[in-house]
């Protein structure tokens, strides 16, 4: 039996070249013995996020066959497993006896969820699937779009301002889930895409990420294209050392990632402040400011200690939170030239601030004591306009099986980004109450109103938020005056 839990190190035997893995960096500066070859070897933090292996002893080992492996943890050890003519050999440390398991004598592993029937391959864990799965969605999708056209998508869509334009994110739901963006010629938030661009993104989503909507109001994606370094990175031309892969008009090609595909950043994490996942502007990052993890660009997926990054390969790597700055910076461009290694210095080209310009002419001394001119702001519009999200049409909003009404307002809150608040209520049980509803050719309010009188709730709009009020007990049935027969 093999274990396949999620290890985020992958490298090989200076010797024998044997690919190992380990689950975390607790190995650092350790000892351990290749389970192939048997040479000793010392693990190392390579300085860029990575560990690597070093032979410990000068003296000569015969090569022997290259086995495939899966790692393992015994006890707070991450140890490696070799399957090889039946038997699994765990990988030892030198102050240790050798365990060797067989397949009569299997080695203990945790419950495993069991792959989907037919699917081939070994059991994947939960782990993987939660912490990888947005990324190798998207991985698919943008190899084979790449195959087919012979080059990246573009990271917006359409010849109009920036801030209207669509996305690659929403080209990538179209093509994989059958649902035509309704007009792409229009702003991705005009009317005609309402229907198309309110959808939940479920498959643009780590779980355990709290933030699902977008600042915008919109149902969120947790993914963005990197577009390379600096501001205005999604603007640069391809030459440009600072461009990454994915800008407002680019659509890049292999020959154009002159640093190599797998040591490229195609795609990041969004932490805080996520995308619109139907935005083009929204849906590309660029690195501006340090730190970034967890910084103020807003980057990662929900790790402590690092963060997930789709390279141009199609690969999911995991980066470390040590990984050097500069060595983040080199990854996000696609042809600055500079090799993944902080002991070379150089940077990925300048950023536009630090070019230089011709100093400002000041003007004459009389001219600084005049009056300041005295501007009229316009006054702020609200955040959401809730009467007008309640006005959206529906062309059919079906819910056939029983669920507890505080998890239809959830997806509610998510769909029509208008909060709901239910500080209001007296009797908070009725948020557990179970509804139903099938709806067609309607509005968001009309099913909001649907679901919440089964639970004898209403609404009412409050500024920028919806508050669940009791319903008013029907009126008393009117007594006739007319004698009984």
């Amino acid at each position: 039996m093999v274990d396949s839990r999620v290890f985020r190190f992958e490298f090989g035997c200076p010797r024998c070249a044997a690919r190992l893995r380990l689950q975390d960096r607790s190995l650092v500066g350790t000892l351990w013995n290749c389970p192939e070859c048997q040479a000793p070897l010392q693990i190392v933090d390579s300085g860029i996020g990575q560990i690597v292996a070093v032979d410990q002893t000068p003296k000569a080992i015969t090569p022997i066959v290259r086995w495939t492996f899966t790692p393992r943890t015994a006890a707070r050890l991450v140890t490696g497993v070799l399957v090889a003519a039946g038997a699994m050999l765990i990988l030892w440390s030198p102050e240790k006896p050798l365990s060797v398991v067989t397949e009569s004598q299997p080695a203990p592993i945790p419950p495993m969820v069991p792959a989907p029937p037919g699917s081939g391959g070994p059991e994947t864990p939960p782990a993987t699937q939660r912490e990888t799965a947005p990324m190798q969605a998207v991985s698919r999708w943008l190899t084979a779009y790449r195959e087919r056209t012979g080059a990246f998508p573009a990271g917006t869509v359409g010849t109009g301002p920036v801030e209207d334009r669509l996305g690659w994110q929403a080209l990538f739901r179209e093509e994989t889930e059958g649902v035509p963006i309704p007009d792409r010629s229009q702003s991705w938030r005009a009317a005609v895409n309402d229907s198309f661009v309110r959808r939940r993104a479920t498959e643009l989503q780590w779980p355990d990420l709290p933030e699902k909507v977008s600042e915008s109001g919109y149902p969120a994606t947790h993914l963005a294209g990197m577009s390379g370094i600096g501001a205005d990175a999604a603007r640069l031309p391809k030459s440009d050392p600072r461009a990454g892969i994915f800008g407002e008009d680019r659509r890049t090609t292999n020959d154009d990632i002159r640093d190599g595909l797998s040591s490229t950043i195609m795609v990041v994490g969004i932490e805080h402040r996520p995308a619109a996942w139907a935005s083009g502007s929204e849906g590309l990052r660029s690195l501006t400011a340090e730190p970034y993890l967890a910084g103020p660009d807003g980057l990662g997926t929900g790790q402590l200690d690092g963060m997930y990054v789709l390279l141009a390969d199609g690969s999911v790597k995991f980066v470390s939170k040590e990984t050097d700055p500069r060595i983040f910076r080199r990854m996000a461009a696609m042809a600055d030239g500079l090799p993944l290694n902080a002991a070379i210095p150089g940077e990925p080209g300048p950023l536009a601030e630090e070019v230089h310009m011709p100093q400002p002419v000041l003007p004459p001394a009389a001219a600084l004591s005049d009056p300041p001119i005295t501007v009229e702001l316009a006054p702020d519009h609200p955040a959401v306009d809730v009467v007008r999200q309640l006005a959206v049409p529906l062309k059919r909003f079906r819910l056939s099986q029983p669920t507890p009404l505080r998890a239809v307002l959830q997806q509610f809150a998510e769909m029509s980004a208008v909060p709901i608040d239910p500080t209001g209520l007296m009797a908070m049980e009725k948020l557990d109450h179970l509804v139903t509803v099938d709806q067609s050719d309607t509005t968001l309010g009309a099913v909001l109103a649907a679901i919440l009188s089964q639970a004898g709730l209403a609404y009412e709009i409050d500024a920028e938020r919806i508050r669940l009020s009791e319903a008013p007990p029907p009126p008393p049935p009117e007594k006739s005056l007319l004698p009984a027969l």
